[in-house]
């Protein structure tokens, strides 16, 4: 490295060794407050939280930590990746999609969006809400990256196994660097962002050996000390670079040489090093103070106000050493250990004094006189101690074992024992000679409560009842039913007020003729409430406070004779305890209320609201608060049933001024995880589970979540489950919901926070309008399709019945010419044979008689024909194939004809009109005729088939006819035949082979064959 000679004097970083700290003069303004928690009596001596696997922690092995702007927690392990947001903890291993189960760094770059650095081959994850996912860049492969930096630009380096990279536009650019060898891995470690300049280490790998000063805007190394160790290093809240070097020391960079492309260590004589005698095992920084632990297992807090702390922790080697420390933005330190797990450290508010003789042995107090001259205590085993000015003096007296010191007025220092009471003039001096002043009237004895006013005046409770003394003489007694009084207290108009655990609260008022009298003023029945006081004090509002047994804390306006009740504080509230056993007022306008489980602080916070602190539940501290007071410097003390004595700070001047965010953490429908922004959903998605936080790690399990679904059939505000922050909503209907969300923090300064999740659920497609509309399209044309065929139906009949008319008139027509050409021409020829005879006069031959039998016989068949077809009662397929077959065998058996039938085995029951039956009929009628007629056949061989149609086929062994091709028109009936089945829309054919083959088939399926 070259310096200008203004600089040749100044330290340089490569020629300084491990002790260099030895040589810098610190001047240490520092007044550390302790904090004795190993003390006797303390049900939970340590101040610090412990989370593990058993709490949900992945692995024990924490590496380190960091908070996102949402204000969650990354835990980075050996074993995965933990996210902790106070309610629940999400983890990530191999198994979820990360590379390499041991976590090296991670960094936010976006909403919900995180880069992930394992110790794997594939080092780079991405976890884009709540899911892991490999990191897509086509530079392979991608080395171990050991950590992560986004400066103010938002460009991000990385420090690797193989040197310093650069993301942009989600590719990673290798920073060629020729102080380290090609080729050789360099294990880059820590990385400072300084505005213009980078900051950066090596890891373990190379011992902590080597810092380097990086130029961003020229990507080269400006400054640079191969050999200086650091173990760690980090930017605090002034912007100031803390480096951990070798020795476990501490050391500041020089920030205006580094600002001119330096690197130097500074020689401020004004910094404040932390416990310079002690080495440093780790540090961290947040925005309002510095943290330190040394090797002693000491934790000192270092505000920028100038104020220290420091507090003993428990041996951090039992939990394997601490490996980094983390500060979150609530001013929380989380100390990660390799195989404890991570411990959660809040600021204290309060402090375990440490009283002693000469600082060689504790004192335990059990009674506390508090006055304008200082603070009296009584300690067990009897001792008496003033303290003035912060110191403690021991004062002799010659008091009896059993008295006890409670108050002091006018220089005279009060004490009782069970029938006496006890005043000694209080000097410079450190010896007290008590005497008996007051004497317990007849048999009673003094207990209960006993105060000292102004004027001399002794209240104090008996088993007679309550006794008042002025000037050592008694005023007056006024009885209670049992020795229960707890308070008696001056209101801001100089009214005496008793509040016993049993009886009503009295008002005293001073009696107008005898000013040293007191007289009831008003009663205040409290009997019915069943609050059991054990406290009571009087705000500046001039409200009363009533601490009770049961049922935490009652605040009263006082009302003539009644108490009208403001507000009341309950473990629903935030309080540690419903055990009350003290209040106090403080000069801030807090009241502070001491619990058998600790302490807690009421901070009003305007329109008559407050908060609720949990001051020793916050510290995981327990203890029974016996007494509370407040020094004559303003300063609040408790004291616990142990003799122990802690002071309470005061009302954090500057609290964490981030808000929590209520987060919607997850959303599962069905019992599958939605992808984040999904708003609608189909008719069956309809049961929800939504997970919800507020990240926030005061008192996070005192975080109480509420919501409201609008929309639902119940609107109101419902409790969340409070382990879980889970909300279950189960068999929705369709429809627009908005669910509402919020989360108080009772024991905290945050305000309510509220978020909202918008979601549908879309109807069946039966319920939506396009289907209600097209239903209606439906209902509407089947109801035009049912009245169309109605009215077709109404019209088919109408028309049946004309046809039917029609038909019969055809028939008749048909029948009456039939009966002039067939009946006619008979009975013509009858007529005429007949009437010849008759003139003739002669015997009639044989011949003229066979003519006019056969006459008469022809006749007789076309009549029974003629009715045939006109009887409704035969208008049937089965008639028709019935009567053709009996026709058939008596022809055949007439003209000596061999007949062979092939009819249908079952014939349907189906109506064939007169019309169509006489047709067919008369066309097998005719083909018998030309058989018997003409073909001089044999046999005849008639087949008839039912299928679609009626199918007849009649064929002979006869001559055949000589005509090819036959002459439909001619002769032989053949052009009836053709023109009857024509009729009925059926098909005729004739063919030779060598008889005569006639087959004609009729459709029983149109409209002149119908079912019956």
């Amino acid at each position: 490295m070259v310096h200008s000679p203004e600089h040749a004097e100044k330290t340089v970083l490569s020629d300084v060794s491990a002790d260099i700290y030895l040589h810098y003069r610190m001047r240490v303004h520092i007044t550390f407050v302790v904090l004795f928690w190993i003390t006797q009596g303390l049900s939970q001596p340590h101040a610090f939280i412990t989370y593990t696997p058993r709490d949900g922690l992945v692995n024990a092995r924490v590496r380190s930590a960091y908070q996102d702007s949402k204000g969650r927690i990354y835990f980075m392990t050996y074993g995965g990746l933990s996210v902790y947001d106070g309610v629940r903890f999400k983890n990530f291993t191999t198994l979820d999609g990360l590379s390499a189960d041991m976590v090296n760094d991670v960094l936010e770059i976006g909403e919900d969006s995180l880069l992930i650095a394992t110790n794997g081959s594939l080092s780079l994850n991405l976890l884009i809400r709540n899911k892991a996912e490999k990191f897509a860049d086509t530079a392979k492969p991608i080395p171990i990256i050991n950590k992560f930096l986004m400066d103010a630009g938002g460009v991000v380096y990385m420090t690797s196994d193989e040197g310093l990279l650069r993301l942009e536009n989600n590719r990673l650019f290798r920073i060629p660097l020729p102080q380290f060898t090609p080729g050789v891995s360099s294990f880059l470690g820590a990385l400072c962002d300084t505005g213009p300049y980078l900051l950066f280490t090596t890891n373990d790998l190379q011992n902590f050996k080597g810092l380097y000063l990086f130029d961003k805007s020229s990507e080269t190394i400006l400054d640079f000390s191969p050999e200086f160790v650091v173990h760690a290093m980090l930017k605090d809240a002034n912007g100031r670079i803390w480096i951990l070097g070798a020795g476990n020391r501490l050391a500041l960079i020089d920030s205006a040489e580094l600002q001119h492309g330096r690197l130097m260590l500074s020689d401020d004589a004004d910094i404040i090093y932390p416990q310079a005698d002690d080495k440093i095992v780790s540090m961290a920084f947040n925005n309002a103070e510095n943290w330190f632990i040394n090797s002693n297992n000491r934790l000192v807090i270092n505000a920028m106000n100038g104020a220290s702390m420091r507090m003993t922790l428990p041996l951090l080697a039992d939990m394997g050493g601490v490996q980094s420390m983390m500060a979150d933005r609530e001013r929380i330190l989380w100390i990660c250990t390799n195989g404890g797990g991570v411990m959660k450290i809040s600021k204290p508010q309060f402090t375990v004094l440490q009283q002693g003789e000469n600082s060689n042995r504790e004192i335990r107090f059990a009674h506390i006189a508090v006055t304008s001259e200082g603070t009296w205590h009584q300690a067990y085993e009897g001792n008496l101690y003033h303290k003035s000015d912060g110191q403690l003096q021991r004062i002799s007296e010659n008091l009896p074992k059993d008295a006890r010191i409670f108050g002091l007025a006018n220089g005279t220092l009060y004490a009782r024992d069970e029938h006496d009471i006890y005043a000694a003039t209080v000097g410079n001096n450190t010896t007290l000679d008590f005497d008996p002043v007051i004497r317990s009237p007849d048999t009673s004895s003094f207990a209960g409560v006993a105060s000292v006013y102004a004027n001399n005046g002794i209240l104090i409770g008996s088993s007679s009842g309550l006794i008042y003394y002025q000037n050592g003489r008694h005023v007056f007694t006024y009885p209670l039913q049992q020795i229960d009084l707890v308070e008696a207290l001056l209101d801001r108009e100089g009214f005496l007020w008793m509040v016993s655990r049993h009886s009503d609260i009295i008002k005293f008022a001073r009696n107008q003729d005898d000013e040293e009298h007191l007289t009831v003023d008003e009663v205040f029945p409290i009997k019915h409430l069943k609050i059991s006081p054990r406290a009571a004090i009087f705000d500046d509002a001039g409200y009363l406070w009533i601490g009770c047994r049961y049922s935490g804390i009652y605040v009263c306006d006082v009302q003539h004779d009644s108490l009208k009740i403001l507000h009341r504080f309950d473990a629903r509230s935030g309080l540690t305890d419903m055990f009350i056993t003290c209040l106090i007022k403080c000069p801030d306008g807090s009241i502070l209320a001491g619990t058998q489980s600790g302490l807690d602080r009421m901070i009003p916070i305007g329109d008559d609201q407050y908060r609720i602190e949990n001051l020793t539940k916050r510290s995981n501290v327990f203890v029974f608060i016996r007494a509370l007071w407040l020094e004559n410097d303003g300063k609040t003390f408790a004291l616990t049933n142990t003799g122990n004595v802690l002071e309470v700070y005061p009302i954090e001047e500057n609290p964490p001024l981030i808000l929590p965010q209520l987060l919607i953490d997850e959303v599962k429908v069905n019992g599958i995880a939605v992808v984040s922004g999904t708003e609608k959903f189909g008719y069956r998605e309809n049961n929800f589970a939504i997970n919800i936080c507020a990240p926030t790690f005061i008192d996070e399990k005192q975080v109480q979540y509420s919501y409201r679904l609008e929309g639902g059939t119940q609107p109101e505000w419902s409790e969340a489950s409070p382990s879980h922050a889970s909300i279950n909503l189960l068999n929705l209907s369709s429809g627009d919901y908005t669910l509402y969300l919020r989360a108080t923090f009772p024991s905290t300064v945050y305000s309510p926070v509220e978020n909202q999740y918008h979601f549908t659920i879309r109807p069946a497609w039966w319920q939506t309008s396009l289907a209600k509309t097209a239903l209606i399209f439906l209902v509407l044309g089947i109801t035009g399709l049912i009245m169309f065929f109605l009215q077709r139906r109404k019209l088919e009949r109408a028309r049946l019945i004309l046809e039917k008319q029609t038909a019969i008139q055809e028939e008749r027509t048909r029948i009456s010419g039939d009966l002039h050409d067939d009946l006619g021409a008979g009975l013509s020829t009858i007529r005429f044979l007949a009437e010849k005879i008759k003139q003739a006069k002669i015997v009639v031959p044989p011949p003229e008689l066979e003519r006019i039998q056969e006459t008469s016989d022809e006749l007789t068949d076309k009549m029974n024909e003629i009715i045939w077809a006109m009887s409704e009662q035969h208008d049937t397929l089965d008639d028709l194939l019935s009567y053709t077959r009996a026709y058939i065998a008596t022809y055949c058996d007439e003209h000596g004809l061999s007949y062979h039938l092939q009819f249908p085995q079952e014939v349907p029951h189906t109506f064939v009109n007169g019309q169509v039956r006489r047709n067919i009929f008369l066309s097998i009628k005719e083909s018998l005729h030309n058989i018997v007629k003409h073909a001089k056949a044999n046999n005849v061989y008639i087949d008839i088939h039912l299928n679609q149609c009626l199918s007849i086929c009649i064929r002979d062994d006869g001559k055949g006819v000589s005509q090819q091709p036959l002459n439909l028109k001619s002769g032989h009936g053949l052009g009836n035949m053709k023109k009857r089945i024509d009729t009925l829309g059926g098909t005729f054919s004739i063919r030779i082979d060598p008889g005569v083959i006639v087959e004609f088939s009729v459709p029983i399926n149109q409209h002149m064959l119908r079912q019956k």
